[in-house]
């Protein structure tokens, strides 16, 4: 069966996501999996070569590592997954679906692997914005098609908001479908840092963005928690 969807994955030490992402995903039909590796320095590139995938490794990055993988890619359209989601076998029919019915990109249903009301809402928020303010996150498994994401450049070279960049750089252009089929995302970032006080972050490091803060200082924030001045 053709390849029909090139599914690209940054990666930077994801010993434990790895195996439960890639088993299934080697189960769906018609696609290509193309791990990018940022220097990890435990197990990941040991538990890629266990399956089958394309792999490529380069400096750490996300917007660099999206870019990276997508120059592997075969398909005529890609799709930008993180490490710790997986997304619905039927999002790939879906997606085609919709590039058939003229849309160049979009993403898909974010859902959290608890569904605690937290969560849920969060979610809900979170697609409410991808549908009417054609604003994505890469936790919702963006996806667009080759000669789109070629003609803009690909993700910007920038270290934090590469994906909210891109997404806006689309929705200036192509318009956008957000497929029904559900991205699984890991409640993993808010367990860290607690759910209440991740979400404030994540919404002052938007902010900031939008102010003109630059990712620079944005991602020396996000790494430090240290005070960002405008």
């Amino acid at each position: 069966m053709p390849t029909k969807i090139s599914v690209i994955v940054p990666i930077l030490n994801e010993e434990e996501c790895l195996p439960e992402l890639l088993e299934s995903l080697q189960l769906i039909s018609s696609i290509e999996i193309i791990i990018s590796d940022g220097g990890s320095s435990d197990r990941s590139p040991e538990i890629c070569s266990r399956y089958p995938v394309k792999m490529v490794t380069g400096s750490a990055g996300r917007g660099m590592q999206l870019n990276r993988g997508a120059q592997l890619a075969t398909a005529p359209v890609l799709l930008f997954l993180h490490a710790d989601c997986q997304f619905e076998p039927i999002v790939v029919e879906q997606v085609l679906k919709a590039i058939k019915e003229g849309y160049h990109w979009g993403c898909a249903t974010m859902d959290f692997d608890e569904r605690l009301p937290f969560y849920r809402g969060l979610a809900f928020l979170s697609n409410l914005r991808a549908r009417y303010w054609k604003s994505c996150y890469g936790d919702q498994a963006i996806w667009c098609r080759k000669d789109v994401f070629l003609n803009i450049g690909g993700f910007p070279d920038i270290p934090l908001m590469e994906d909210l960049a891109f997404s806006h750089h689309l929705r200036s252009k192509y318009c956008s479908r957000v497929v029904a089929g559900r991205v699984i995302t890991s409640t993993r970032r808010f367990k860290d840092g607690g759910p209440l006080i991740t979400l404030i972050k994540m919404q002052v490091l938007k902010v900031l963005y939008f102010l003109g803060v630059s990712p620079e200082r944005l991602y020396d924030y996000y790494q430090q928690g240290r005070r960002v001045s405008l």
